[in-house]
């Protein structure tokens, strides 16, 4: 097989077939599907500590801030990339759009998004007499409520709540007894609590869609189902947040603390909305 081929194939067509929302495509000759294969996994993962790097670098060069507790308020931007998934999900735009709200595009433009909006945030604050943070928050919500708007339409058309309560109610019921635990202790800070919630909700909303007949797409998740059932990608998840907070309390570096936050509530909540509106509407 060529190099083309093989981009064709494992890199580039699944993501033109998931723009299309169909179950193969054809690219220059080549028949792709969509969905994960190990090598676009591995490409992935490549690519996303490349982008981790770069927002690094570049905010360390501009000097914007990105502590744990801006990450917090960065949430608005974080469940914007779930909604906008959902959207494409559902075929609620153009194919002329929809590739640019897939992976890894999407991972892109919610960057370019989050990094103009740090820019931008300084200025919204004073003249609205906000704190920073707070102005960041709200240039998120600009850009999710518009999202929302356009994803009520298509979620009420076959919706059933189930797949948006179960995973909150479970997962909020497991993020308590971190709460107690943690109480009153080191690790009893709001960014910890963030990462937490997010990847257990995650963790809870694929596993409940799992044992309602969906199948999970990505590797490491399907796998973790196949061996421990649909409770699989729970334990998956758990162990991440354990592991981030072990990450995060050992963290000197606030920026790098910051982008820790950043991701690891983007890997729980942003994928755990998308899978809960995807299922609450019956796609």
């Amino acid at each position: 097989m060529s190099v083309p081929e093989f981009l064709l194939r494992y890199i580039i067509g699944p993501v033109l077939a998931d723009a299309r929302n169909v179950q193969q495509t054809e690219v220059m000759g080549v028949t792709a599907v969509p969905g994960y294969n190990p090598y676009n996994t591995v490409f992935y993962v490549l690519l996303t500590g490349v982008l981790l790097y770069s927002v690094y670098r570049y905010l360390d060069l501009r000097d914007l801030g990105l502590g744990a507790e801006t990450a917090v308020y960065s949430s608005p931007f974080l469940l914007l990339g779930g909604v906008l998934r959902f959207i494409e999900d559902a075929g609620a735009v153009s194919p002329g759009l929809s590739v640019f709200l897939v992976t890894p595009v999407i991972y892109l433009l919610i960057a370019g998004l989050f990094i103009a909006s740090l820019r931008l945030s300084p200025l919204v604050a004073e003249r609205f007499s906000l704190s920073q943070n707070r102005a960041l928050s709200v240039l998120g919500t600009v850009f999710l409520v518009p999202a929302l708007a356009i994803s009520v339409p298509v979620l009420l058309e076959g919706f059933n709540p189930l797949f948006l309560l179960v995973p909150t109610a479970v997962a909020s019921g497991l993020w308590l007894l971190y709460y107690f635990v943690s109480r009153d202790s080191e690790i009893d800070r709001k960014p910890f609590h963030l990462v937490v919630f997010s990847q257990l909700f995650g963790g809870v909303a694929s596993a409940f869609a799992v044992s309602q007949g969906y199948s999970q797409k990505q590797i490491l998740a399907s796998v973790s189902t196949d061996v421990f059932g649909p409770p699989g990608i729970v334990i998956i998840k758990s162990i991440i947040a354990v592991a981030g907070v072990y990450v995060l309390w050992d963290a000197e570096d606030d920026l790098v603390e910051g982008v820790s936050v950043f991701v690891l509530t983007a890997v729980g909540l942003a994928t755990g909305l998308r899978v809960a509106l995807r299922a609450s509407a019956g796609i």
